[in-house]
């Protein structure tokens, strides 16, 4: 008898996972009472539609016995159909607890195909939210990121039927994308509630937006048949039109699909803010111009108001499926400025598309264009093959684009053959005016791959305009990479600014990596009038990257006035990072100087040790100092 209850039970289950109530026997977290015959009874008398009546009937007779044998996630491989499969995962999870829950979790991890995973992980965690749902958030604190704001929103949707209060207590106490991902699962499940507590809740979780757009959405799908209704509606309602700009998007669209053409002119005409309208009208523009673009360049030119940055767009979007047709548009304009700006835009565009195909028209084109099509053609080429753009570059004509195109062809040839590229730019004579800006690109890239060769070349070349030699550039890049190593190449670099910038950069390395006695000893290698700023210029970098340890050493500093720069700077950064007690924080103001300490009490000491470090580092000129 109870054999025959609990077969019953099942194809009851079944028969509601086919009528999609599924969920509130998950809910219920019960299995089947004495009235099973009585409910089937109801259900076998209830009319449902031929083709789900048969899928089910013919489920039923195929399927009970592997319905009794599912036990974990491997058991659902019996079944072949997907919809199967779902009924067997939901009577699996019907009967099981948290701790078969957890196993079942594991087990989800192990499933290759996404979709798949999601789905049951997705069914899992809702049965998890019935039973604890501070567990289940737990437990999808163990998933890989970016997995988890769905299953957080499938969670807190079942949160919200079971204890709405509990859930947006919790929800608020979230951050970020998850408590996104929270409020959007309780508003989903909760859109029997009026619109007004809707509301309500979100403002208490903080973030009233979401529930606007998932209600003005809502409000859409009535208004689907009278999508210029919808329009009215949206425009005039006591919500930002910004905030909902891409509700404003869709009902445009489907309001121009409806009526057409003149949708633009009323939408142009509406009151919206510049931002929002000229949004919404260039998304309907962009439909319109895959299917009739030269129609949609005349209408537009026609627009007043927005116009000019409809024609652009028109322009650049035409551009990408003819761009000799939109061209010809383009100068067919009358105002000289606006045409000029529309044939550069469809230029780049071309150019970016088909580059070969611009320089082969390049005499097609209007004279003030060629120079800046040619340069855009070469620097299009120069991302698949550089060597090809370094021998299109010496035949061009205008010297204007150079240094754009020559950094293109050396960023981009650097990370398939930098011996290649160096060889470019140190033989080309043609470059060496452009050889101090190119150079360094081609030095970081080396710095990797052949340390030495890089500060050899950096060594060959003459101190910069700003009065560096280019082996401060090697030992930088290097030094964020392998500390050890650059340090080991410093006595090789040139006495003056260069040796000081160079052992700056090595120093700062040498912080991050752990290694503070290293940097610190590294100052006894520099002049004497040097170190001052050595130490001058680590001690941000040391703050930010170890403030216990600058805050033991700071008596290692060598002056009153470094040392009172490190208290300053340890006391800005920790009403960030919190790294210091307020006891140690006391400590470390002992170290200020009047005028470090009148810079604390007046509240701006990060502007002023901004300031300062720019002066220090050449990036900011001083004050003058008044007579």
């Amino acid at each position: 008898m109870l054999q025959n209850l609990q077969s019953q039970c099942r194809k009851l289950l079944y028969t509601l996972l086919g009528l999609g109530l599924i969920v509130s026997i998950i809910a219920a977290g019960t299995g089947c009472s004495n009235g099973v015959a009585d409910n089937q009874k109801n259900f076998d008398d209830t009319s449902v539609a031929g083709s789900v009546n048969s899928e089910i009937a013919s489920t039923l007779e195929q399927t009970p016995d592997a319905l009794e044998r599912v036990e974990s996630l491997d058991d659902l491989e019996a079944f072949d159909r997907g919809f199967d499969r779902s009924v067997a995962l939901h009577i699996l999870l019907a009967s099981s607890e948290e701790q078969q829950l957890v196993k079942l979790i594991q087990q989800s991890r192990e499933i290759e195909h996404y979709s798949q995973r999601r789905s049951i992980q997705t069914a899992i965690f809702q049965k998890f939210a019935t039973l604890n749902p501070k567990a289940a958030l737990g437990q999808i604190a163990t998933l890989p990121r970016f997995e988890r704001d769905a299953l957080v929103t499938a969670t807190f949707s079942q949160w919200a039927l079971v204890d709405l209060d509990g859930a947006t207590a919790h929800a608020k106490s979230l951050r970020g994308f998850q408590q996104h991902a929270a409020l959007r699962g309780i508003l989903q499940s909760r859109d029997d509630l009026s619109e007004e507590l809707r509301r309500e809740i979100a403002r208490r979780i903080g973030n009233e937006q979401i529930a606007v757009e998932m209600i003005a959405q809502s409000t859409l799908s009535e208004l689907g048949e009278n999508p210029e209704q919808a329009w009215s509606d949206l425009v005039s309602d006591d919500i930002s039109n910004s905030s909902q700009e891409g509700l404003l998007i869709q009902v445009a669209e489907a309001w121009f699909d409806q009526s057409g053409m003149g949708v633009l002119d009323e939408i142009n005409a509406s009151a919206l803010d510049w931002s929002t309208r000229l949004s919404v009208l260039s998304a309907i523009v962009n439909r319109l111009v895959q299917t009739d673009p030269g129609k949609a360049f005349d209408y537009v030119s026609g627009m007043q108001d927005e116009g000019f940055n409809l024609l652009s767009i028109v322009a650049r979007a035409w551009a990408n499926l003819d761009p000799q047709s939109a061209l010809r548009a383009a100068l067919s304009i009358d105002s000289g400025l606006v045409s000029r700006n529309l044939q550069h835009s469809i230029v780049q565009v071309w150019a970016s598309n088909d580059p070969q195909s611009i320089l082969d028209n390049l005499d097609q084109l209007p004279e003030a264009s060629r120079a800046m099509a040619e340069g855009q053609a070469i620097m299009a080429i120069a991302r698949t093959s550089p060597v090809e753009a370094a021998l299109l570059m010496a035949a061009m004509e205008d010297p204007v684009n150079r240094y754009s195109v020559a950094y293109t062809i050396v960023s981009h040839w650097v990370q398939t053959d930098v011996d290649a590229a160096l060889d470019w730019v140190l033989s080309n004579g043609d470059l060496k005016d452009l050889r101090e800006d190119l150079l360094p690109l081609v030095l970081n890239r080396l710095a990797l791959e052949n340390p030495e060769l890089a500060m050899q070349t950096a060594l060959n070349q003459p101190v910069s305009r700003n009065g560096s030699g280019m082996e401060y550039t090697v030992l930088s890049y290097l030094a964020a990479h392998d500390p050890q190593k650059a340090l080991s190449m410093l006595p090789q670099v040139r006495e003056g600014q260069t040796r000081l910038w160079a052992h700056i950069s090595v120093g700062g390395a040498l912080i991050r990596a752990g290694q503070t006695d290293s940097a610190l000893k590294l100052a006894t290698s520099l002049q004497e009038s040097q170190r001052e700023r050595y130490y001058r210029n680590l001690i941000s970098t040391w703050a930010s990257n170890d403030a216990k340890g600058l805050y033991d050493n700071i008596d290692r500093l060598p002056s009153v006035k470094t040392k009172s720069s490190a208290a300053l700077t340890l006391i800005t950064w920790n009403s960030w990072q919190k790294n210091l007690s307020e006891g140690q924080i006391d400590q470390v103001k002992n170290y200020l100087t009047s005028d470090d300490a009148e810079i604390l009490e007046k509240g701006n000491p990060a502007r002023t040790l901004g300031y300062r470090l720019g002066v220090e580092q050449g990036l900011v000129l001083p004050a003058p100092v008044s007579q």
